[in-house]
């Protein structure tokens, strides 16, 4: 079966992923399914918004700031602004990453952790060490790491950008298919709903969408889209993501698929794994 990938022009590899069997069953009991609230809803209301210059589109795309974080599409880390950069910039230069050599994702926590989070990342590790050559570590000395914090909301770069890079996943939460996603994010996993063929698979209902958060549902126009759309990837926004009135947002041309399917995975789907295996054979 055909695969989905993006290749970004800046050096990132990105996979848009597709469905091809069924959920396998994840190493251990997974908690809780995707949040809506969690990954898309909580990072609360943005302080403006800002141009950010991305090498996988053809043109600059909004994103929201939130303090000094530049968020995309609700989890995606951007970039990270001195004052400075704040004041004087409107358009921003974002942080962007490549693979992890080997496959190999060294990764801390910060002190203020919980031990339920801990456990949710442990679980995360769990399911990519079963189903993926992709290995998430404890880090020693390595330069280039994922940093685990608690802040608000769920979020993190897409892709080794180098050095310390953050990876949120606020207490209590994110659960486990929230650290599933979010360190789909890091490997370099992008949405599955922002692939350039969406629009054969799925209505974006742009009258449901909250005001100001249409720049949420951009395409990325440069990717190369291969196989079928996965509803059922881990990397998939909920039906009702950045609903203004609890209708849905994203509906699948095919009515047979029910919106409650959207959003809804606790562990990687067949065609994630498959995807994932094409940027880490």
């Amino acid at each position: 079966m055909k695969r989905t990938v993006g290749v970004l022009c800046l050096g990132l590899t990105a996979v848009l992923l597709q469905a091809c069997s069924k959920t396998p069953a994840t190493p251990e009991t997974q908690e809780q399914a995707l949040s809506e609230t969690a990954l898309f809803q909580n990072q609360g209301k943005p302080d403006g918004t800002v141009q950010v210059k991305l090498g996988q589109f053809d043109r600059t795309v909004t994103a929201e700031l939130h303090g000094n974080k530049v968020l995309f599409e609700g989890d995606i880390l951007l970039a990270e602004l001195s004052n400075s950069d704040i004041q004087k910039n409107s358009t921003v230069i974002a942080n962007t990453g490549g693979l992890w050599p080997s496959a190999r994702i060294p990764y801390t926590f910060a002190s203020n952790v919980s031990s339920t989070v801990r456990s949710h990342v442990q679980s995360a590790i769990n399911t990519y060490n079963a189903y993926t050559k992709v290995r998430i570590v404890p880090r020693a000395s390595e330069k280039n790491y994922v940093r685990v914090i608690v802040d608000n909301g769920c979020y993190s770069y897409v892709g080794r950008i180098g050095g310390a890079q953050a990876l949120s996943l606020s207490t209590g939460g994110c659960g486990v298919a929230g650290a599933i996603h979010e360190f789909g994010h890091a490997l370099g996993l992008w949405h599955e709903q922002s692939r350039k063929d969406r629009d054969q698979y799925v209505t974006i209902v742009w009258a449901n969408i909250q005001s100001g958060t249409e720049h949420n549902f951009q395409i990325e126009s440069n990717s190369r889209a291969v196989g079928a759309y996965d509803f059922d990837s881990i990397m998939h926004y909920p039906a009702k993501a950045f609903s203004i009135n609890g209708q849905a947002t994203i509906v699948p041309k095919n009515s047979s698929i029910p919106l409650s399917r959207l959003g809804a995975a606790k562990t990687l789907s067949s065609g994630d794994i498959a995807g994932i295996k094409s940027l880490y054979p």
